[in-house]
């Protein structure tokens, strides 16, 4: 692995991890401490280089909005609340993940 990979898991790491329960230590990605996922997959991030997919159990913000129609009737619609997912390398893993 060259230095600029330093930072990423090797492929081997990255699918040892696959799985894997962690919790956030610090605030990482949109994710507040405390927050949970599961790593689901690998992605090449270079010729030597993997990061870790983290689908965080918190989903996005849902948002809801209702409108009447003028005629007596009222339309829900609902943005979000899609699961989120985040791509992370080995030295963030250390810092601000922990298995659980």
């Amino acid at each position: 692995m060259n230095n600029d990979d330093d930072d990423f898991f090797t492929l081997e790491e990255a699918e040892s991890k696959v799985g894997r329960r962690v919790e956030a230590l610090r605030e990482i990605a949109r994710t507040p401490p405390g927050g949970t996922g599961t790593v689901i997959e690998t992605d090449q991030a270079s010729e030597d280089g993997y990061y870790v997919v983290v689908q965080w159990d918190q989903a996005s913000e849902r948002r809801v909005f209702q409108f009447d129609t003028g005629e007596g009737e009222t339309v829900t619609a609902v943005i979000g609340g899609r699961a989120t997912r985040d791509y992370i390398r080995r030295d963030e893993y250390e810092k601000f993940l922990r298995e659980v």
